[in-house]
C-alpha cells in the first residue's frame, strides 16, 4: 500500500521527481545527493544558529524537497541498494538532529525564554524515537516484506516518506530481492505473527518528517525557535503514545 507524506505529496515529489528526471543521465548518483542534502542541513543548521533564521529556513525546505531525489533517481537509475537505504536513513537521522540543534541555539542566543536547551533535547529524542518507533513496528508488523521505500522508491529504514514499489534491479546491482532476510540471534524462535495492517496514516501520518520539516522552515523564517522546538516535542510524543494505544487496542500482531 502506497503511502504520501501530505507535504511530501503536494510540495516535495512535484518538484524532486523532475528533478531526479533532469539527473538521470548525469554523473550524480542517489549517494552523492544524499551525502549532498546532510552537508546542506548542516549548513542549514549553522545558518539559524548565527541568526540567519530567514536563509536557514528556506534551506530546511529545501533540503526536505532534495532529500527526495535520491531515492527517485535510485529508481531512475535501476541502482537501489540496501546501503543507500541504510546511508539514506542515518543522514536524515543526523539532519534532523543539525537542524534541531541549530533552533535551540538561535532560542537560548535571541530568544528571552527558559530553558530552550532542554526543549531542544525533548524535541531530538521525539524525533528519533517517532523514526525509531515506525522502524520497531515495521519489523514487528510486517516481517515477511520490505519496508515501505522512502520518497521515489529508494527503500527506507525508519522514516516518515512514502511508500513505493522498486524496480527489478540490472545486471549486477543489489536489490533488496537478491538479499536473503536477515537473521539475528536476538530473534524469537518463533516468528511474529504477520498482519492486515497495512502502512497508513493511522500509524505513521502523524508528525511524519515531512510534517517536521516544514513545521521548523516556517518557525525558522518567523524567528520563532522556541514555539517550534515545542510544537514538535508535543507532536513527536503524542504520535508516538498514539502509536503505542493504537497497537494496544487494535491488538495487531498479537
Amino acid at each position: 500500500m502506497a503511502y504520501d507524506g501530505i507535504v511530501s505529496r503536494y510540495l516535495n515529489r512535484p518538484i524532486s521527481r523532475p528533478a531526479a528526471r533532469a539527473l538521470q543521465h548525469t554523473p550524480a548518483t542517489p549517494n552523492t545527493i544524499t551525502v549532498s542534502t546532510l552537508l546542506l542541513s548542516i549548513a542549514t543548521a549553522t545558518a539559524i544558529a548565527t541568526g540567519y533564521n530567514i536563509i536557514g529556513g528556506i534551506g530546511i525546505q529545501l533540503a526536505s524537497i532534495i532529500d527526495g531525489i535520491d531515492g527517485e533517481l535510485a529508481r531512475l537509475q535501476n541502482t537501489t541498494t540496501r546501503f543507500g537505504a541504510v546511508l539514506d536513513a542515518v543522514t536524515d537521522r543526523y539532519a534532523d538532529a543539525a537542524i534541531i540543534a541549530g533552533l535551540t541555539i538561535y532560542a537560548t542566543r535571541f530568544e528571552p525564554h527558559p530553558h530552550p536547551e532542554a526543549l531542544g533535547l525533548l524535541a531530538l529524542a521525539g524525533t528519533l524515537i517517532v523514526s525509531y518507533s515506525r522502524a520497531r513496528i515495521e519489523a514487528s508488523l510486517f516481517p515477511t516484506t520490505p519496508p515501505p521505500p522512502a520518497e521515489g522508491g529508494r527503500l527506507e529504514v525508519g522514516d516518515d516518506h512514502t511508500s513505493t514499489t522498486p524496480p527489478p534491479p540490472e545486471s549486477g546491482t543489489l536489490g533488496v530481492e537478491d538479499l536473503p532476510p536477515p537473521t539475528s540471534n536476538l530473534q524469537p524462535s518463533n516468528p511474529p505473527p504477520t498482519s492486515n495492517l497495512q502502512p497508513s496514516t493511522s500509524l505513521f501520518g502523524l508528525a511524519s518528517r515531512d510534517v517536521r520539516t516544514l513545521l521548523m522552515a516556517i518557525g525558522a523564517i518567523l524567528g520563532l525557535a522556541y514555539a517550534t522546538l515545542a510544537v514538535i516535542a508535543t507532536i513527536t510524543t503524542l504520535t508516538i503514545a498514539w502509536r503505542l494505544i493504537y497497537l494496544r487496542i487494535t491488538k495487531v500482531g498479537g
